[in-house]
């Protein structure tokens, strides 16, 4: 047994692995990453899928970890998540009566949401749309695109609907029509929508169709949610996309940012009208984590960082940059259209998945880092932090755009 070799590495098909990025970070601060193998900083255009908006290692998110008075006392009701029902739902403005729930991480989330839609009627299927992305366990696996992920027996036993969307009917009247036929029935537990697609490619359905989703779900009492674990913290241009335009979704969901880069919570925002219809004993609205202290308290010093700040204002301005920059480095119409933008939220159409893996390795060749997306790997994604000094981000957005030209010209 001792002449055995001993080989411990992490699972291949884990997919820091699976992406090939052989690069190991040793500091990560602001919009900055280095590498071990290179003193030149890399400009991090991905921000950990959005979960550091506010920056790697944000000064006043970390001031949590000095005033933490406790860690993870189960049981008992926590001040500290008391205190963020409040603040948060003050940030929100949310009239009426809403009840909040913190799990770890955004697929907890959509899997409490699920559950809440299927506990409230149990005979019925959930509902999302082609291109989503919910995550990858339970639940949150059926509601997701089936073509980001390899097919097993829970998602082909699991009842779900995929409705298309304005980007696959050509028109928002198409697409609001097919979500009709599919709500008519009285089948439908839940809908879920990401208002901007993030795993698609930042494909934003737009205020008029997010308000078309509002007045079918009211009509036929299918409980609306909103998925904004990604688009939320300021990454599309405000808290929340979907308040933003004048939506009030039943249940909305927040995660990444939420823990400023720096821990796993997220957070399920739910109306008193689905709660009261939810059983109180054994719903399952628990995990060891859920509401952890640590979590909270992190969370609580993201809103005072919000509340300091008008990252509203922030994205806007550094948005039009990111548009002269394009405007002038991209000087045909075809290329130029090639590359949208909601917020701080920026991608690229790739013919196919080779072109969009050419360019994020012309990209890291020039010390930025974006990532490939979309069901078939043909998009690129933009997301720098919201924070970033406009000094860097129009380097960095300036040699995108060099790379885009140099990219397709080959």
């Amino acid at each position: 047994m001792d002449n055995q070799p001993r080989v411990y590495s992490s699972l291949p098909q884990e997919e820091h692995n699976a992406m090939h990025n052989t690069n190991v970070v040793v500091k990560a601060k602001g919009p900055y990453v280095w590498m071990d193998d290179d003193t030149e900083p890399y400009i991090d255009f991905v921000m950990g899928y959005s979960t550091s908006n506010f920056g790697h290692l944000n000064d006043d998110i970390l001031t949590a970890f000095s005033s933490l008075t406790s860690d993870n006392v189960v049981f008992f009701i926590s001040k500290e998540r008391e205190e963020l029902i409040q603040k948060f739902g003050k940030a929100l403005g949310l009239d009426g009566n809403w009840n909040f729930y913190f799990p770890v991480g955004g697929s907890m989330a959509v899997e409490a949401a699920a559950r809440a839609c299927l506990l409230a009627k149990p005979d019925g299927v959930l509902l999302s749309f082609v291109g989503a992305f919910h995550g990858y366990g339970g639940v949150s696996r059926v509601l997701t695109d089936r073509a980001f992920l390899k097919s097993d027996v829970f998602m082909e036993s699991a009842k779900s609907i995929k409705s298309p969307r304005p980007l696959d009917l050509g028109s928002d009247e198409l697409a609001l029509k097919a979500l009709e036929d599919n709500l008519k029935n009285n089948v439908v537990a839940g809908l879920f929508i990401e208002p901007v697609q993030g795993a698609s490619g930042f494909n934003d359905f737009g205020a008029t169709f997010l308000k078309g989703v509002r007045e079918l779900c009211t009509k036929y009492d299918v409980p609306m949610v909103c998925d904004e674990i990604q688009s939320s913290m300021f990454r599309c241009g405000s808290l929340m996309v979907c308040l933003s335009r004048s939506v009030v979704p039943d249940i909305m969901l927040v995660g990444k940012s939420f823990g400023g880069g720096v821990v796993p919570i997220s957070a399920v925002i739910m109306s008193n009208e689905i709660a009261k219809k939810l059983p109180i004993d054994h719903a399952a609205f628990d995990s060891t984590f859920s509401g952890w202290t640590v979590g909270v308290s992190v969370a609580l010093k993201t809103l005072s960082l919000i509340e300091k700040n008008d990252f509203a204002k922030d994205v806007e301005v550094k948005g039009k940059l990111v548009d002269k920059i394009l405007d002038e480095e991209l000087t045909t119409s075809e290329l130029r259209a090639r590359v949208r933008r909601v917020g701080l939220a920026i991608a690229f159409d790739g013919k196919d998945s080779d072109e969009s893996e050419r360019l994020r390795l012309e990209m890291m060749s020039n010390h930025v880092i974006i990532q490939t997306s979309g069901v078939d790997g043909s998009k690129c994604k933009l997301s720098p932090a919201i924070t970033i000094p406009e000094d860097v981000l129009e380097s960095g957005i300036r040699k995108f755009a060099v790379a885009v030209k140099k990219v397709v010209a080959n």
